[in-house]
């Protein structure tokens, strides 16, 4: 994930992400027009449970989402011809040229289990996969609770859980000799957890680094240099911190890599098949893959490809708690664990008034991380940092990958957008977008009474440049 504007385009060498286009597109800020203001929407807490046992559009491998417009042409006519809806459309779609444009390839946005609005630039379609660069590490993690669910047993005999130690997988003694560290630093290694791996806390040296500080990056080492041919194995070649596992958040995709590592240690000759086995057939995906390293490691970190729908059916997983089609898919607390600030950022007290600058300036240039591997729309209190998002929902959680690729989830909204691009700044657009997509879309088929509501929050009106 990357916050930054990016002036350098990475093409993989794969022939299904063919290279960024060299257009921008005339932008629509984030100015609101007409005397009308967009205001941060109601924050609700949704009883995902209550959701998931309630609904019936449930897609297989053999059917799709319906469409709305489709299912009833009327309504659907009657939606997009909205100001509101207009807005979203103009912003989110239009690939006219001027930097500030968001620049589009694919986009599905789902409410209340249908179809909506899609959107295909020419270039892609609704069937093309697509690099989801970053935003594969959260489809890693997704796999990871997946296999907790069902059971499997680790390397020692016991479950695979959050509390199962790497070094079940990759013993201490292999690990110390390759690198030599400070006295007491193995100790941390044998303390670091699957939870760790998830919640960007392992404690591993690492910068994801790819558009600035490329001579210090440790992430383009592993993709592209010596590491790219074991990447779990570079993953875990790198020295420690000096802050204990769980303690400070450090984002890595070197530790996405390692979720992977984990998986084939546990399942062994299954692994070849695992992301179908254990999570995309689960849940009707039929496309979506991920490209291997050369030792036949699933790239965790940023190697998945996916069409917008099955990327929305992921979000789908999410918005029902875990739960396809009445079967749980995800552990029970799974989804309410990922909306929690990961542990890295709630022992903030126990740093130096230096470290906390420190985290805070971090926590800026890379986002707000919960404990499941995805971002939030959360503050961070104890440093004195906002949510980044005012006028979008509180409850929205998402993944996000370089130039774009997102699964925004917002409950309260009973919504689900799969969106694809190529935008150097998509960051500073989130909040504008989500808030658009929410004044659009609330009207229709709207279903409070499976809502409690938690508090409400105002803000000021949305202001023209995007990110406050």
């Amino acid at each position: 994930m990357q916050v930054q504007q990016s002036q350098m385009m990475i093409t993989l060498s794969t022939g299904i992400f063919r290279s960024y286009r060299f257009r921008v597109a005339l932008g629509l800020l984030f100015a609101i027009t007409g005397g009308g203001s967009l205001q941060a929407h109601a924050q609700t807490a949704v009883d995902l449970d209550r959701v998931a046992r309630e609904r019936t559009i449930w897609p297989s491998a053999q059917s799709s989402f319906p469409k709305l417009s489709s299912s009833d042409p009327a309504a659907y006519q009657k939606l997009m011809a909205s100001a509101s809806c207009r807005d979203f459309v103009n912003f989110s779609t239009k690939q006219i040229e001027q930097p500030n444009g968001f620049n589009t390839d694919q986009l599905v946005v789902l409410k209340n289990g249908k179809v909506v609005f899609e959107f295909f630039d020419g270039d892609y379609g609704a069937e093309s996969l697509h690099s989801l660069w970053s935003a594969s590490k959260s489809v890693s993690a997704t796999m990871v609770g997946a296999a907790i669910q069902t059971g499997v047993y680790d390397p020692s005999g016991a479950n695979l859980g959050l509390h199962s130690k790497l070094n079940v997988f990759y013993p201490s003694p292999w690990r110390n000799s390759i690198v030599q560290n400070s006295a007491g630093f193995e100790q941390d290694y044998d303390q670091i957890d699957v939870e760790n791996l998830l919640n960007m806390t392992a404690n591993f040296k690492w910068l994801e680094a790819y558009d600035s500080e490329l001579s210090q990056s440790t992430f383009l080492p592993m993709l592209y240099g010596w590491g790219r041919s074991q990447m779990a194995s570079f993953a875990l070649m790198q020295p420690m911190e000096k802050w204990r596992p769980g303690r400070r958040f450090n984002y890595s995709g070197g530790n996405a890599n390692i979720m992977m590592g984990l998986l084939r240690q546990t399942y062994g000759a299954q692994f070849k098949t695992l992301p179908d086995d254990l999570l995309f057939s689960k849940i009707g995906i039929t496309k979506s893959f991920f490209e291997k390293d050369a030792s036949g490691l699933f790239v965790g970190a940023s190697y998945a490809y996916m069409t917008p729908y099955d990327l929305a059916r992921l979000g789908y997983l999410y918005l029902n708690n875990g739960v396809w089609n009445h079967q749980r898919i995800l552990p029970q607390e799974w989804v309410h664990d990922a909306l929690e600030l990961t542990e890295g950022l709630r022992h903030v007290n126990e740093f130096t008034p230096t470290e906390q600058a420190d985290l805070r300036a971090y926590v800026k240039s890379e986002g707000v991380y919960g404990n499941r591997t995805l971002w939030l729309n959360h503050s961070v209190d104890a440093l004195n940092y906002p949510a980044e998002f005012p006028h979008a929902p509180s409850d929205m959680f998402f993944a996000a990958g370089h130039y774009g690729q997102l699964m925004l989830v917002m409950p309260t909204q009973d919504l689900v957008i799969a969106r694809t691009g190529h935008d150097a700044s998509y960051w500073s657009k989130i909040d504008g977008f989500a808030a658009k997509a929410v004044s659009c879309f609330s009207g229709y088929g709207a279903d409070n009474s499976r809502f409690r509501i938690a508090n409400k929050a105002q803000h000021a009106p949305l202001s023209a440049g995007g990110r406050p």
